[in-house]
């Protein structure tokens, strides 16, 4: 990616799916020629579903980045999960 280093990183607290598994929703984003660009996924599927402005090949190495990292990202995620509950 030519603007690897200007991409911003995020995602949810645990979720769960239609089937009651475990997943995480992130997001890829940054600022490109059309304005804000962005590629939505889940973990731990590995698997962008939203995508805008970012190459096939671009989404071919997030999705790798994904499944490679699908582990920390649900740690991380769980982190979260334990202090929504401040929140409500």
């Amino acid at each position: 990616m030519d603007n690897e280093k200007d991409v911003t990183f995020t995602y949810t607290s645990i979720l769960h799916d239609k089937k009651g598994e475990k997943m995480v929703r992130v997001c890829f984003e940054r600022k490109g020629d059309a304005g804000r660009e962005y590629a939505e996924g889940v973990v731990p599927e590995g698997k962008i579903d939203a995508n805008f402005g970012f190459s096939r090949e671009e989404i071919e190495k997030l999705e790798e980045y994904l499944k490679e990292n699908a582990g920390d990202i649900m740690l991380k995620a769980r982190k979260i999960t334990g202090i929504t509950h401040w929140l409500k």
